[in-house]
């Protein structure tokens, strides 16, 4: 009876694979889904891949994909699958999706590697206590491009979106180029860090509270650095002028995108801020 059940996994594993591989060729071909959320957000975009006209067809495509990949999941987690399909823990094709959308393939491996080490496990207030949702924050790109990427580590998901920097960090294009750890610096702590409790702040109304994970980013609780909402996170702002606004040093993103994250209960989770110095670095650890 067990040699059956064993065997029967491994069909319905195959099957499941195979789904997945030609729903991910379809993609290949065109295939996109553009999902506005409650709050008819066209900036917040959950997709894999930008085109000009999505077809009957290529949304078909896309949810066949997303319904075989939940489905594997359901399988005992990611077990069936043998380790040469998965990257650092997670199906091959997520990892190869979230690539295709423009997560930096070192950004998504350090955030990874480190999400399995997680160096702060048995501390309540630091360790990742959600390993649902990772979040990646690509601060070698200009903040007139959407790169906060939400990653679901369990369905694949990815959310992408527009966030700020601080104005401390900007070289006055848009550009994130100098880091700080100081108070009154206004800029923006990179690294790890951890998205905790939801917050009601004073100036900023809803917000996530951060922990800061690493001695870079190790005073952002003392200098009230959250994940908050503000109105010059949007594409209006960009196109009438030409960037994002720019923080104190807190990543800001619009209200729809923080509303967004709110549903979808990323406390917890990890968050990387990726820089260009993290770029040059040797090695995937974090």
């Amino acid at each position: 009876m067990k040699q059956q059940m064993s065997q029967l996994k491994i069909t319905v594993c195959i099957s499941l694979m195979v789904t997945l591989f030609f729903a991910f060729r379809a993609e290949a071909e065109g295939a996109a889904v553009v999902e506005s959320d409650a709050w008819g957000n066209p900036a917040i975009e959950m997709k894999w891949k930008k085109v000009d006209d999505i077809t009957d067809a290529n949304l078909q495509a896309v949810a066949t994909f997303n319904q075989a990949a939940r489905s594997l999941q359901q399988l005992q987690g990611n077990s069936c699958l043998p380790p040469s399909e998965t990257t650092l823990g997670v199906p091959n094709v997520y990892y190869n999706g979230w690539l295709k959308v423009g997560v930096p393939e070192k950004a998504l491996r350090k955030a990874l590697a480190y999400e399995m080490r997680d160096p702060h496990a048995g501390d309540a207030e630091k360790a990742i206590s959600n390993k649902e949702w990772m979040t990646i924050i690509d601060y070698t790109a200009p903040s007139t491009e959407s790169r906060m990427y939400v990653l679901n580590l369990k369905t694949g998901e990815v959310i992408k979106s527009l966030v700020a920097h601080g104005k401390g960090s900007d070289d006055g294009t848009g550009k994130a180029v100098k880091f700080s750890n100081q108070d009154s610096s206004l800029q923006t702590s990179p690294g790890f860090l951890k998205i905790s409790d939801h917050i009601v702040s004073p100036k900023h109304g809803p917000a996530f509270k951060l922990e800061g994970l690493e001695d870079r980013n190790s005073q952002v609780a003392k200098r009230a650095i959250i994940l908050h909402s503000a109105s010059y996170v949007s594409e209006a702002y960009v196109q009438q002028h030409g960037f994002t606004g720019r923080s104190w040093g807190c990543p800001a993103v619009s209200s729809q995108m923080l509303k967004m994250l709110y549903s979808k209960n990323i406390s917890g989770s990890l968050l990387y801020g990726y820089t260009a110095e993290d770029a040059m670095a040797s090695g995937t650890a974090g």
